[in-house]
């Protein structure tokens, strides 16, 4: 059992304000969809299943074309607000990669750097083709328009947008919304922007507004702490560990010629998370189980995730890639890998290449 996704309800309230004609058949067809419904703070994402093919029947090919631009950086609320304040680029992705959960746990954010490009790369946890498709493209949007209002002009064709989806219909016109030709059915969804762009300083930077908005959004987190939520709540924090320790290694790279070096720190233990939650060690991993999870299976799955990321995306050697994961060795690494995939870390990465040229 996997766990019942949330979505901030403020999005679908946009979507109703740019066109109020689609309020009432869609209120006709969804008893959820009250008045009293769209005041609460988040709505089941279980609705999403059911409400774009309902948006679609009514005409609406995609809403990243359709509402994109009415989705400002202000309307994701706290994260939204620390962005526009944080010092520069690099730290407004970082934060809204970071923080992400607090408007949508379908849809999380990781960042990937190298000496060349920040590649802002969406997980969309949906088996929902139509969900997929739409929130990969509408996440896209959004990055876009981060990346745009700090930037301070229309950042045009110097980006490389990958989708995971089959070619859509409406390809040229929500290629020529991004300002680039898109390339669809890759192995990821992934917005590439260059390296430089990670050190323009935010025209609305305020340190001290910053840290409010980022404490909001960890206690918004917090609030969020229920048995529902207790999956996506520990690959956060997981996720968030080693975004941390990426981020470091990025940060080294950028200052020094020299190799990676860290203390191999462990991720969070399942007691450590609880801690940061409120709540017990054993309530947690009791909700985890509910749910048919545990804390091992998603330090693995995640782990597992970030590794075939990373080989995909960068060219991290193996051994980088074993100390970012917080393996103590590249050996244990890689035989884990094997144990996953039935092939080496470098076998993986020449498969990948050789796919991405065909």
């Amino acid at each position: 059992m996997t766990d019942r996704h949330k979505i901030s309800t403020a999005y679908l309230r946009l979507i109703l304000a740019a066109e109020p004609n689609l309020w009432k058949p869609l209120s006709q067809q969804f008893g959820e969809l009250s008045a009293s419904a769209l005041e609460q703070d988040y709505m089941d994402g279980e609705i999403a299943d059911r409400l774009f093919p309902a948006l679609e029947s009514m005409g609406v090919e995609s809403i990243a074309l359709r509402f994109g631009k009415q989705i400002q950086l202000s309307s994701h609320g706290p994260v939204g607000f620390a962005a526009l304040c944080a010092p520069d680029l690099r730290s407004a992705l970082q934060t809204i990669a970071e923080y992400s959960a607090t408007r949508s746990t379908i849809v999380t954010t990781s960042l990937v750097e190298d000496n060349a490009t920040i590649k802002i790369i969406n997980h969309v946890q949906s088996t929902n083709p139509l969900v997929r498709r739409w929130l990969s493209e509408i996440s896209t949007s959004v990055g876009r328009s981060i990346i745009e209002t700090i930037m301070a002009h229309d950042i045009g064709a110097q980006t490389s947008i990958h989708f995971d989806h089959p070619k859509p219909k409406y390809a040229h016109s929500l290629d020529k919304d991004l300002g680039t030709i898109c390339r669809y059915g890759q192995k990821q969804n992934v917005l590439s922007i260059p390296v430089s762009w990670g050190d323009v300083k935010s025209p609305l930077s305020d340190q001290s507004s910053y840290l409010d908005n980022v404490a909001k959004c960890r206690s918004i987190l917090l609030s969020l702490s229920t048995q529902e939520n207790s999956v996506s709540l520990v690959r956060h924090h997981l996720n968030q560990f080693f975004s941390n320790r990426y981020a470091a290694y990025a940060e080294q790279q950028r200052t020094s010629n020299t190799g990676f070096h860290s203390e191999t720190t462990q991720p969070p233990t399942l007691p450590e998370i609880a801690q940061e939650l409120a709540v017990s060690a054993r309530t947690l991993a009791r909700r985890l189980e509910a749910r048919g999870s545990s804390y091992k299976s998603l330090l693995k799955s995640q782990r597992n995730e970030l590794a075939v990321e990373w080989l995909n995306t960068t060219h991290l050697n193996v051994s980088d890639i074993a100390y970012l994961l917080a393996y103590s060795e590249a050996a244990n690494f890689t035989r884990a890998f094997r144990s996953w995939h039935n092939c080496s870390p470098q076998a993986w990465r020449k498969l990948s290449l050789a796919d991405s040229r065909a």
